[in-house]
Order: structure tokens, then sequence, then C-alpha cells
């Protein structure tokens, strides 16, 4: 009837995909909505980063970047590292807004220069997976130069750089490169407790 459509609708525009995440992506634990977090608003270059702990059952946000005094507290609500129009089609079709913020109101050489990392970001990972177990030493290399483009606008993607640095670290340990994958283990762990905490794989590797 047309209360439960739109009740439907109230909660898919809502709720917050609850993940679990793993190497490569997360894999999707369901979606709810919540009395306060679900009221956070979106931006591409997101301040805080919600994650689930499965113990607790609970949903947790924390703050991933500096926030202003009188800056909104906004969260990310699309894979960060999809170029414009890929995001401008999902916050369209799900949410039923157009996003306007600092992102994705770039233009001329700044939007082909984002863009243009994006795709090279996707393209090093599908390089990466193709041979991640037959040539780590290469797949490593792959891994590396993603993880520089990552860095290079971690103001909007720092939610990925927790996975990027778990890659590098697996690799460095296929081609025994142990005080490299150190390193990596160290900066991992490090910028896995800002977005997530302990709702990481990075907190089992001790």
């Amino acid at each position: 009837n047309q209360g439960d459509t739109r009740n439907m609708g109230l909660f898919h525009t809502n709720a917050i995909t609850l993940k679990q995440m793993d190497k490569t992506e997360g894999r999707i634990l369901g979606a709810a909505v919540f009395p306060t977090i679900s009221l956070i608003n979106h931006s591409c270059a997101p301040n805080v980063a919600w994650s689930f702990n499965q113990g607790r059952n609970e949903a947790e946000v924390r703050v991933i970047r500096e926030i202003s005094e009188g800056e909104e507290i906004l969260a990310c609500y699309t894979d960060p590292l999809l170029q414009r129009a890929e995001r401008e089609k999902i916050l369209k079709f799900k949410y039923n807004f157009v996003c306007d913020c600092q992102v994705c109101s770039l233009s001329d050489e700044s939007l082909a220069e984002n863009e243009k990392l994006r795709r090279e970001i996707t393209g090093l990972k599908n390089n990466m997976i193709d041979i991640y177990s037959s040539n780590p030493q290469k797949a490593l290399t792959y891994a590396k130069m993603r993880l520089e483009r990552i860095e290079r606008l971690r103001k909007e993607l720092t939610e990925a750089l927790p996975q990027a640095y778990m890659h590098c670290y697996e690799l460095a340990l296929a081609d025994r490169e142990e005080e490299i994958a150190n390193i990596y283990k160290s900066r991992g762990k490090e910028i896995a407790t800002i977005v997530s905490g302990e709702n990481s794989l990075w907190s089992q590797i001790k």
C-alpha cells in the first residue's frame, strides 16, 4: 500500500550500509536506519567515516580529518574511489539529489587531474589483482603506485587507505621484503584506527 511504499522509500534513502571489511571489498552485512547518524549528510570529501562493530552490533562514527569550528559533519554515501559521473548516478538514483561538494564542483584542469588519478587508481587495482598470486613483486609495484595516487587525494579518499596499505603489506611479505612490509603495517594500522577503530582487519594483525 501507499504507506508501505513511503516507509520503504524513507528506509532506502536514510539507511546506512553495514560492511565487514576485508582485503579488497567490504562484504555487505545489511543496512539499518539509526536515529542520529543517519541524519549525517553526504560529501565526496567527508570528514567522518562510519563502520560497524559486529561484537556490539553497533554502527560507529569517527572523525577522519580535522573539522573546523562550525563545519558540518559529513560522510560519504558512495564508494569514494568512483569518478564523478558514477557518483552522480548513484546519488541521484538512490538518494535523489545532485552533489555540489568541493570535489563535484571541480572544473577544468582540477577536474581533469582528479578524474585522471581516479582512473589510474582503478586501473592499477585491476592490474594488481590480475597478477596478485602469480607475480607478487610486480603486483607490489602496482600496489605502491596505487597507494601513492590515493595519498595524493587523501582528503577525499582517506577511507580507501587502510585497504591500500593492506595490499602493500601483504605483497611485501609475499616478496619477502619484511622491513618494507613492517613500514606498511605500521602506517596501515595507524590509518585504520582513525577510520574504523577495532572494526578492521588491521586490528587482528599483531
